[in-house]
């Protein structure tokens, strides 16, 4: 009986299957044939450029530590003989040219941070020449792709539709079991950077870090909090969004409380803030937003706190904060927010007269 029952079920499905299948095959060639016959030539534009710019950066480390600018000279010259380079340039954090060699123009540009013990310590740049562009794709080949690409998989969707609504139906209930067994919500990160931890000996950097991390611990019961450790940079705070929906508030005041008791402290501190989704006591370190985070504290000017794009101008006015444009080439490199960046320089005087109460509360306990 089983044996019968399941040959019925073989025999009662019906031909779409084949047919899917086909149309699948078919859009699969088609997109390989369309890749072959464009060369895939900007990713490779792309994988040329920024591979230059990881051995530049790689190869500078030395000489822009010790400040050699022959060095740095002499080997902007040599990449800048590269086939396809049109000009080569190592900066410093501050935007300042350490290096250049070669001729401006409106080729593509390629950047990577110069790292050392896990501290940007600057960043170099290559353009390629515009003519590195010139790609065999015509128009015949973008009009046939398109026709190809949309039109197989739209008759392939209006074979399977069936399945595919029973499938998304599907999908709905297992999200809505994951989304009842997987609790997240949106976070906080203020980043702490140790930004002269260069000039200091491991065991002065393992000290201020200590001493650091327990003012700022301190903060824990105002804004249900906690620490971790920034690899290599310094510090993090975090805390979860609350109820009252004055969160960005809160994590201004949190970032100008920790400049302040940071302040008498060997170490020079720069300070920002990222936005992030996870779980309320974890952090993952490989996540987009703690490298973006890296990277924001580290062109953080003194005294002030980098913010991205989801702070808004609107709301930073309305709360007569004050604040500027944070203009760097390497806030190009951050993939967790656009390009608006702000540097929030102070607070409103009645929000900064509650921060600097907060201050002497937490240095007099």
């Amino acid at each position: 009986m089983k044996l019968t029952s399941n040959m019925k079920l073989i025999k009662s499905q019906p031909p779409s299957t084949a047919t899917a299948i086909m149309a699948t095959t078919l859009t699969v060639f088609c997109a390989g044939w369309i890749l072959l016959a464009t060369d895939n030539f900007q990713s490779k534009n792309d994988f040329y450029g920024k591979t230059l710019a990881e051995s530049l950066s790689a190869l500078v480390l030395e000489p822009l530590l010790t400040q050699d600018e022959m060095d740095l000279a002499a080997i902007s010259n040599r990449f800048a003989e590269i086939e396809g380079v049109q000009l080569v340039s190592v900066y410093s954090l501050d935007n300042k040219i350490l290096s250049s060699s070669g001729k401006s123009g409106a080729g593509p540009s390629y950047s990577d941070t110069v790292v050392f013990d896990d501290t940007v310590m600057g960043y170099v740049r290559i353009t390629l020449e515009p003519t590195i562009l010139h790609s065999p794709i015509t128009t015949t080949h973008v009009l046939l792709a398109c026709l190809m690409l949309i039109g197989i998989p739209a008759i392939s969707l209006w074979i399977l539709g069936h399945r595919v609504i029973k499938t998304n139906e599907s999908s709905v209930g297992s999200a809505s079991e994951v989304s009842i067994t997987e609790e997240t919500s949106i976070q906080y990160l203020v980043g702490i950077n140790l930004y002269n931890q260069i000039a200091l000996s491991q065991t002065e950097r393992k000290k201020e870090l200590d001493v650091a991390q327990r003012l700022v611990e301190k903060l824990g019961p105002f804004y249900k909090s906690s620490v971790h450790h920034m690899p290599g940079m310094g510090l993090i705070m975090l805390f979860s969004v609350n109820t009252e929906g004055n969160d960005q508030l809160e994590a201004l005041f949190a970032a100008f409380v920790i400049i302040g008791l940071l302040k008498g402290q060997p170490g020079e501190y720069r300070i920002a803030i990222q936005k992030t989704e996870g779980l309320t006591t974890k952090i993952d370190m490989m996540a987009p937003e703690i490298k973006d985070l890296r990277l924001l504290t580290a062109i953080t000017k003194v005294n002030t706190v980098s913010v991205g794009s989801h702070f808004k101008s609107d709301f930073l006015t309305a709360n007569q904060i004050r604040f500027q444009p944070l203009i760097h080439p390497l806030t190009k490199e951050m993939s967790t927010s656009d390009i608006r960046f702000f540097s929030i320089t102070s607070l409103s005087a009645s929000h900064q007269s509650l921060v600097n109460e907060q201050i002497n509360t937490l240095l007099s306990n």
